[in-house]
């Protein structure tokens, strides 16, 4: 099962983050991403950490992003942000459509690794 979170400083949000950053992502016309990311998260669902969409960030320590395969032919800007919990359930934390040769949103990824954190010092509970 897919664990989702809020943010540490915003448990009363109405939705976990992940589906502020697809809501987001979506008035922002980029359909193809959003589907794009429940197409990511489906297969992490399926296979966990074997999934072949799952990428350790580097500089992140506990961070995974989830992206398209290239050695699948697919392409694009869809990012999913995760982190894993000790029993291997994927802590699913926020998305972001990255265009053609932008870099990723740090901030996004801050924001993953502030979550981990929290769980791992008891300040956010799952």
């Amino acid at each position: 099962p897919l664990v989702y979170v809020r943010l540490p400083h915003r448990l009363r949000a109405r939705h976990v983050r992940i589906v502020e950053c697809l809501l987001d992502m979506n008035r922002a016309g980029h359909r193809d991403a959003v589907w794009q990311c429940i197409k990511l998260c489906q297969d992490v669902r399926e296979h966990g950490h074997v999934s072949r969409y799952v990428v350790a960030l580097k500089g992140y320590p506990g961070i995974s992003e989830l992206k398209p395969s290239t050695r699948t032919g697919e392409r694009g800007g869809a990012r999913v942000y995760l982190f894993w919990l000790a029993d291997g359930r994927p802590v699913l934390v926020n998305a972001e459509f990255k265009a053609d040769g932008d870099g990723p949103n740090e901030a996004l990824i801050e924001e993953a690794y502030d979550a981990l954190i929290a769980v791992k010092t008891g300040r956010l509970k799952l």
